[in-house]
């Protein structure tokens, strides 16, 4: 428990949110085309995040660790304006926090000087055996039967208790659902931005960290309008 409460806690994605793009699936499927069909599979509900995360780092050869590294270097570009909203976040005392359904392989080398090493949570690969193994530290609790992987929704949770403040949430894809749903206030994209359209519930769109940051720098001077989260097809605009 912290002495002082920050006006926020800001909770981020990372693959399709901090990247520009969704680097579980782009490493998976590029280093392996059977696992098209699992991303599939996971995208339309049939099968749990949990379930295909195993599968799709299954499929994948240890040995090819180099090769995955390579890749990402080459495919890993950050979303424009992150740089600058992460100063001004840190100025204005809001803690800014990464959950990721990505390995740590993966997600910790592109943060690398941007995050503290202790503010991002990420599953873990093994590279023992001949296949890649998840290890996933924050497996689903109790409050949560979404089979997640790495479980957002209970992040979301332990953040906002630890610091006894709300949660920003910020996302874009299916592993966000439930992470966005445990937040205060949302910023999605894509698939995310899609789901709580359809199931009637608030967000803030945005495209770029500097959209982000703006409208977080408006809020500190101005509170922002506390939408109810199940009004039919809320979305604030950036006018």
């Amino acid at each position: 428990m912290v002495s002082k409460s920050p006006r926020w806690v800001i909770v981020s994605d990372f693959d399709g949110t901090i990247t520009e793009e969704d680097l579980v699936i782009s490493v998976t499927t590029h280093f392996c085309e059977e696992n098209v069909g699992i991303v599939d599979a996971v995208q339309s509900g049939k099968i749990s995040l949990g379930q295909g995360l195993s599968q799709l780092f299954g499929n994948l050869q240890s040995s090819q660790r180099d090769h995955y590294l390579a890749y990402l270097k080459a495919h890993g570009a950050l979303r424009q304006g992150l740089s600058d909203a992460l100063a001004a976040f840190a100025k204005w005392q809001l803690p800014f926090f990464v959950v990721s359904n990505g390995l740590d392989f993966m997600v910790q080398p592109l943060l690398e000087n941007l995050v503290e090493p202790s503010h991002v949570y990420c599953n873990r690969a093994d590279f023992s055996q001949p296949q890649i193994r998840i290890r996933k530290p924050w497996p689903c609790d109790d409050a949560c039967q979404g089979d997640c992987g790495l479980c957002k929704p209970r992040l979301v949770r332990l953040l906002a208790h630890r610091y006894q403040a709300p949660v920003i949430f910020i996302g874009d894809g299916r592993s966000d659902f439930l992470g966005a749903e445990a937040a205060q206030l949302v910023f999605a994209r894509a698939s995310l931005a899609k789901h709580l359209n359809d199931s009637r519930q608030a967000y803030f769109p945005f495209e770029d960290f500097t959209q982000i940051r703006d409208m977080i720098s408006h809020w500190l001077d101005a509170p922002p309008m506390e939408p109810n989260r199940n009004n039919a097809g809320f979305r604030q605009t950036f006018d």
